[in-house]
């Protein structure tokens, strides 16, 4: 919950519990950093999914970080990593899981394959629009398995997810007006660029303003950054 100065008014913003190499030596309470954006979309879909999961996948309290194994968080942490994570009640629980696998975070090789999925599909949809590269084979966004293949171990892509956040950064600088401590605090959560976001106070009605302004320019470029991404990829071959 956030207050607005601009407005005199109260809006509901992000907190991000992770900010890399800006956390160390920090207090569990003092990581992070808060993205003052109240998106409607987001918030909605956000909402029903928490309303979900206390219906059908209910916690009694939050996951201690200490019980949390590799294959909740892609990596093996010291014990010491994981007591410094304190408790977290996780939104993004499987309630297929067993055990209490319920109340901790989605497996992480099931987003890798939810990735891929979404890259396949994307993939299916620009070839039946038309959209090839410029000796007219198919855009390649996934890697293609035998016949046979489990979907589950279907993970390899040729846009890893974290290449996602480098896009939009790039995307957002290069292609619309927004100022950049509006992309910092929105995307990037770096602690350099952090400190120019302390000399210009980002107000949830200035982060609404200026994003709604951006995504009706990124709109309007679709087109246009379909075909310069084709034309990319077909110099890259």
């Amino acid at each position: 919950r956030i207050h607005d100065t601009t407005t005199g008014q109260y809006s509901t913003g992000l907190y991000i519990n992770t900010n890399k190499t800006a956390d160390q030596n920090k207090d569990e309470l003092e990581r992070g950093y808060i993205i003052p954006w109240q998106n409607e979309e987001v918030l909605y879909w956000l909402e029903k999914l928490r309303n979900w999961q206390e219906k059908y996948n209910p916690i009694a309290k939050p996951t201690d970080c200490t019980a949390l194994l590799r294959k909740h968080i892609g990596k093996q942490n010291s014990q010491t990593q994981l007591e410094s994570m304190g408790e977290i009640a996780f939104l993004f629980r499987d309630a297929s899981a067993k055990g209490d696998d319920r109340s901790k975070p989605i497996l992480y090789n099931a987003v890798d394959t939810f990735w891929y999925q979404l890259l396949l599909t994307l993939e299916n949809q620009l070839a039946e629009q038309g959209n090839t590269l410029d000796n007219g084979e198919r855009l390649k966004l996934v890697v293609d398995y035998p016949e046979g293949t489990p979907e589950s171990a279907k993970i390899a892509t040729n846009h890893p997810l974290h290449s996602l956040r480098v896009s939009l950064i790039t995307c957002y600088t290069m292609d619309t007006q927004l100022p950049l401590p509006v992309i910092s605090k929105l995307l990037a959560g770096h602690s350099r660029i952090l400190m120019t976001i302390y000399y210009n106070k980002i107000t949830p009605s200035v982060m609404a303003e200026k994003m709604s302004k951006a995504e009706g320019e990124l709109e309007g470029k679709a087109k246009q950054s379909v075909r310069n991404f084709l034309k990319d990829a077909s110099l890259a071959q």
